[in-house]
């Protein structure tokens, strides 16, 4: 491998010269002078494995090269393979023949000889393509001291061989699911301990088969019946439970009335999709390389077909191409891809190029570009394009110093995830739209109570609380009279509002819920609490109403009778009992949460310094995007404000982050030195801190950012709430009036006037 002597004499001495002494029974036994290299564990061990695989690389590829093995080739212009490692694993590939077999075996006594490891032929197997003759098997299996692989090896937690039945993957999945879900049974979990178990541990068993299988869809479904069997179901393994609500609107977003579970076939979509991105990015790694000439030789993996006898493998990765054309825009470099059918344009709605002049039939992009490559041709594009499409070609950037790149547009990154093509998955089909209102569901989950709580007025606003009418709506023969009046049918708003007990236990409380519940339904009625209930009358209220079922389940089962009081006190002391818990916590790891402030406001600068604020507006209704700044002294007078409106529709992070760049250029051409800029976008904030790369637009505006930052004296850039931006937003807000507009204490529009006396008012 061509070390140097001294460095081998070295290597060897340290291998030679260790031992090592054991404790046993309090006593040492050695020294022990191991006869095959040092301890797994030792810092120089990792070292030596690496030199040995390297060594055992460079063996394989000197007996290709003088052609006593040949690798295997998947089509005409696909690399050639030889072997392929894997941590302590290894794949040698050659022709089933008994002359490269035994070149094999020697190439493996070399190896063996010269590192002192050997092969464990036990554990190793030979993998034959499927027209090799049966007898000739047997030959090199036995030649080879190997046995074959079967169709039931398993590599990693996933099988080897597939053939047209997936039933191996969903057996296996299946088996490890029901042996996990089957060891929780008999715990005595509520609802918040389940949703843990399932988010945690459960959904994650088919994650890795996800990754690379595109599973069958009873498969998804077999595996989504066994964890909604579990979460329905109660602690005793002969009692199914009812189910209560579909996996479809169990795996809604928890802002959209659902738990948030994971629908499996999409999330399977979501994983094959970052495999589908590598091939799309990574154009030069060895497994691009092979499915380029297998399967898309003369393209992409966006516009590649299914092909002639496809792999499961790639029809799994070619089931996520529409995914990756939705998510898929191209960030102009020097401007080689194609004018016409390329998503290059800074457009979120529509990147593609929507004019039809002949001219553009075979165009590249930097033909529209000046001589310099840094900046568009106005001229040339007003000729050529529509008034939309110019207008947004002059404002998408370039970056002159780099090649056109693919970059994910539903993160701001421009970095594929996993959580990001899920989520657009899920809005682009519909599933986290709402019944309630959004704002509703989301201030149910931030209430400062038990989490058991949380899930019971979540199965009480979405109708599947137990109560003999929605009992009776299963089909389950119950009584429809309420247990406590044995008057009026047993609802979900009888029993917790409507009741006479109930409204002893409201009024014990000191919650006057009359006015409030008349002909109302619990959900309504939830909704008035949230929006009138003063500071800690929400968390008594749903504490009140879970002790009021919880009474109603101790007479129905216990036949035990609780007054009002007992009621009360108890959710009382429940809710205290918790929140002195939770406020006693020490977590080492656990960053403690900021205590809520009352609503911050805007502060003047110190003196001899000036605040900019800054910030963005999208406005849909006419396919536009606009940001505001604002200069103001340290006895917060304006100094200079600006406006600028631009053409097309970005996501929101982009027009943040164009608006502090605007903001510096605009601190750069005035001389301006020892400026606070001030933004309610801190992910522009912390991505101006951060050192990764991002491919996206936003990227490249945080870089230009940077760039910006180190030319100024003394400016920096800060996050401030929106409470405390008002004049700028007022400004972003107002662009599509004031377009590229400049204004002083002399022009000042009224809007913006207020905002700045408000502002003044607050802090004098």
């Amino acid at each position: 491998m061509g070390f140097h002597n001294r460095f081998i004499d070295l290597i060897v001495a340290t291998i030679s010269t260790v031992q090592y002494t054991v404790v046993h029974g309090g006593h040492a036994i050695g020294p022990i002078t191991p006869s095959r290299g040092i301890r797994q564990g030792d810092s120089l061990s990792p070292y030596l494995f690496l030199l040995c695989a390297e060594g055992l690389s460079s063996l394989i590829k000197r007996f290709e090269s003088s052609g006593h093995i040949r690798g295997c080739k998947v089509a005409n212009g696909a690399p050639t393979i030889s072997h392929m490692l894997f941590a302590d694993d290894s794949y040698v590939y050659c022709r089933a023949t008994k002359v490269e077999a035994d070149h094999v075996l020697r190439l493996l006594h070399l190896f063996e000889m010269a590192s002192g490891q050997q092969v464990n032929r036990a554990k190793s197997s030979i993998f034959f393509s499927a027209n090799t003759p049966s007898d000739l098997r047997d030959r090199l299996c036995t030649r080879m001291g190997m046995a074959p692989a079967s169709d039931q090896s398993f590599y990693l937690g996933l099988p080897c061989i597939l053939g047209r039945s997936k039933k191996a993957i969903q057996n296996f999945l299946q088996e490890k699911m029901e042996k996990r879900i089957l060891s929780w049974e008999g715990r005595y979990l509520s609802k918040a301990g389940r949703e843990i178990l399932l988010k945690t541990v459960a959904q994650a068993i088919p994650s890795y088969a996800m990754s690379v299988f595109l599973l069958p869809i009873e498969t998804c479904t077999l595996l989504e019946r066994l964890m909604s069997k579990y979460w329905w179901g109660n602690s005793s393994q002969q009692s199914r439970g009812i189910t209560w609500m579909k996996w479809n609107r169990l795996s809604r977003h928890k802002s959209s009335g659902g738990l948030g579970f994971r629908n499996l076939r999409d999330y399977n979509i979501s994983l094959l999709g970052k495999q589908a991105w590598r091939l799309l990015q990574e154009d030069d790694s060895l497994v691009s390389r092979v499915y380029k000439a297998r399967y898309f030789p003369h393209g992409s993996m966006l516009n590649a077909t299914l092909g002639a006898n496809p792999s499961y493998i790639w029809r799994s990765i070619h089931e996520t191409q529409s995914l990756i054309l939705t998510g898929a825009h191209i960030r102009i470099g020097v401007g080689e891809v194609a004018v016409l059918g390329a998503p290059w344009m800074a457009d979120e709605v529509n990147p593609y190029v929507t004019s039809t002049h002949p001219a553009l039939e075979h165009c590249r992009v930097r033909q529209l570009m000046n001589p310099n490559g840094a900046s568009w041709d106005g001229e040339l594009i007003a000729d050529l394009f529509n008034n939309r499409d110019a207008a947004i070609i002059l404002n998408t950037p370039i970056n002159s110093n780099r090649g056109d790149n693919y970059y994910w547009k539903h993160e701001n990154s421009g970095v594929y995830t996993v959580k990001s093509a899920y989520k657009h998955i899920q809005l682009s089909k519909g599933n986290w739209s709402a019944d309630m209102e959004e704002e509703v569901w989301k201030k149910l989950w931030k209430i400062k109570v038990p989490a058991k709580v949380l899930h019971f007025m979540w199965k009480a606003l979405t109708g599947c609380l137990p109560t003999r009418v929605q009992l009776l709506t299963k089909h389950v023969d119950v009584p429809c009279l309420c247990v406590f009046c044995n008057i009026h049918d047993e609802s979900i708003s009888h029993v917790l509002l409507e009741c006479t007990y109930a409204q002893s236990c409201w009024n014990r409380a000191g919650v006057n819920i009359t006015a409030a519940a008349a002909g109302f339904d619990f959900s309504l009625w939830f909704e008035s609490l949230l929006h009138r209930g003063r500071s800690g009358m929400v968390e008594e209220g749903l504490m009140v109403a879970w002790s009021i079922w919880k009474a109603r389940n101790e007479l129905l089962w216990n036949n035990k009778i609780r007054t009002a009081a007992d009621v009360v006190i108890g959710a009382r002391s429940t809710l205290d009992q918790w929140s002195y818990a939770q406020s006693h916590r020490f977590d080492p790891l656990l960053v403690p949460a900021a205590t809520k402030h009352k609503e911050e406001h805007w502060f003047k600068p110190e003196i001899n310094k000036i605040k900019v604020n800054v910030d963005g507006a999208i406005f849909h209704s006419n396919g536009s995007h606009g940001i505001g700044a604002v200069a103001r002294d340290s006895d917060g007078q304006l100094i200079e404000a600006f406006t600028t409106l631009k053409c097309g529709v970005v996501q929101p992070a982009t027009v943040e982050a164009f608006g502090i760049k605007e903001a510096l250029s605009w601190i750069k051409s005035k001389g301006w030195s020892n400026v606070i800029v001030e933004t309610d976008s801190i992910v522009s904030v912390q991505a101006l801190s951060s050192s990764l790369a991002m491919p996206s637009i936003f990227g490249l505006l945080i870089s230009d950012c940077k760039s910006l930052l180190n030319c100024l004296v003394n400016v920096c850039v800060s996050f401030v709430p929106r409470s405390a931006n008002r004049t700028a937003h007022c400004l972003a807000r107002g662009s599509c009036y004031w377009s590229d507009r400049i204004f002083n204490v002399s022009n000042v529009p009224n809007a913006v006037h207020s905002a700045i006396m408000a502002d003044l008012a607050i802090i004098s």
